[in-house]
């Protein structure tokens, strides 16, 4: 994300990608023997992504462009 540090861009690129990565994880648990993670918390994270991707595409990006999710894996 190449927004600067604090910027309504930055902040809601940094909570999206928190997003992406939880989905990444259940996933990848739901995957590897625990079916029921997608159904009891996969589903949920995403709708929750498509609310903050949504949310980004409306934010101007300060170049005359609107801003949109980077898919960037948010190591903890």
């Amino acid at each position: 994300a190449d927004y600067p540090e604090g910027s309504p861009v930055r902040r809601q690129m940094l909570a999206f990608n928190r997003t992406y990565t939880r989905l990444l994880r259940q996933l990848h648990h739901a995957c590897n023997g625990h079916p029921q993670t997608l159904r009891e918390e996969a589903v949920a994270t995403m709708y929750e992504l498509k609310v903050q991707a949504q949310a980004l595409l409306n934010l101007p990006d300060g170049h005359g462009r609107n801003a949109g999710p980077s898919f960037e894996y948010a190591a903890s």
